[in-house]
């Protein structure tokens, strides 16, 4: 009890609101510039999408500005030697360290906070984890809320940054009760398009900052890295007829991407229409504008349109690029060279501003040209 005393009272005074500040900027786009002393995060994701990958690259990202944090892994799903292995593996020139621990109660995981002073903790998974105080089995609703209860007192108790790994649904919601994502302080998505190797963080709650924002990750040999680059994305870019670039919103992290376009001449009654990554209904809004403004014959057309790289996009500021990489593949010419299209088409014709408008221009690479509502305000100018 006397060494529980001074623990509480050394993080009372010591490490009250203290923060741990990250350095990969994916990472600090989404959650902010650092994690909080006290604050309870949950980490979501399907089965096999680097969850446990992605909370090690957070831990070894905070020890390069934090050295001196005093962290630790409890797993319940794979071995402490298991869990080494992988972070050895991840970075091998990187000092031997003995933190990783097998637990599956959380009496353990408090025992140990008291005991050792841990100041930041990785639950690897919330819902493996059991309490003594509720006479339920493991992965049952019960035991994950109360242990998400213990867990949310445990961090604000001793001022302990709290990461709990969750998993998912097959309807990609969080496992059992919805009450956890209302306990936690922080809500974290890993989501992925399973043909690829991207992997996208999202916030969907955040008590310390805002609540949107997304990372973009490539799962390689040394794990997650950043690839997010608008200037090396246009480098390797073919320029051809049919290709618009935009500033999407993705979660509300405004992204550069282009979207491609490709017109055939339909030989059946009815014509293929098969748009990837985009809104299909506001792709045929606009394909109705063009033929009624820009006397663009497109009712006997086969039309493919396509985002690259795995976003999936639909707000309605990319209504301008859309219409512009149709425009451009039906009449057979390049648009002009880094060029950005942003607005909303109306079903007049008319071009205007579209949701968070400002901060998408805020992303626009350096020499780049923007035509927006500003530049021109109706579809018409393009005759």
């Amino acid at each position: 009890k006397s060494i529980t005393k001074l623990q509480k009272a050394s993080h009372s005074q010591n490490n009250n609101r203290l923060s741990y500040p990250l350095n990969n900027k994916e990472v600090k786009g989404v959650i902010g510039e650092a994690f909080v002393a006290d604050g309870f995060y949950l980490l979501a994701g399907e089965p096999g999408i680097a969850k446990s990958t992605f909370a090690l690259q957070i831990i070894h990202d905070i020890l390069r500005w934090t050295p001196d944090l005093k962290w630790w892994y409890f797993s319940w799903e794979e071995t402490a030697q298991q869990v080494m292995a992988r972070y050895t593996r991840l970075y091998p020139d990187h000092r031997q360290v003995d933190d990783f621990f097998y637990a599956t109660t959380f009496e353990s995981i408090k025992d140990a906070i008291q005991t050792y002073g841990y100041q930041f903790i990785i639950v690897d998974s919330i819902q493996t984890i059991v309490s003594q105080h509720y006479d339920g089995s493991p992965w049952s609703a019960g035991q994950v809320r109360t242990c998400a209860e213990l867990l949310n007192d445990l961090a604000k108790e001793y001022h302990v940054t709290v990461l709990v790994i969750g998993h998912v649904t097959k309807g990609g919601e969080i496992a059992w009760p919805k009450y956890l994502e209302h306990i936690v302080d922080v809500v974290l998505y890993v989501e992925w398009d399973r043909t690829g190797d991207l992997r996208f963080l999202r916030n969907y709650k955040n008590r310390f900052g805002n609540a949107d924002g997304t990372g973009i990750f490539e799962m390689k040999s040394n794990g997650l890295q950043p690839i997010y680059d608008p200037e090396k994305m246009f480098a390797w870019q073919v320029r051809a007829p049919g290709i618009a670039w935009t500033i999407g919103l993705d979660n509300g992290r405004p992204v550069v991407v282009w979207i491609e376009t490709l017109l055939t001449k339909a030989y059946g009654k009815f014509p293929d229409r098969n748009y990837v990554g985009v809104n299909s209904k506001r792709v045929d809004m606009i394909i109705a504008i063009l033929e009624k403004y820009m006397w663009c014959k497109l009712g006997m057309m086969n039309i493919f349109l396509n985002i690259p790289g795995e976003f999936h996009l639909t707000d309605s500021g990319l209504d301008l690029a859309i219409a512009m990489a149709i425009y451009s593949a039906y009449n057979n010419e390049i648009l002009p060279d880094k060029t950005i299209w942003i607005g909303e088409l109306g079903l007049t014709g008319r071009i205007s501003a579209t949701r968070s408008h400002e901060k998408r221009v805020s992303e626009l690479p350096k020499w780049w040209t923007i035509v927006d509502y500003k530049s021109q305000n109706d579809i018409r100018w393009l005759q």
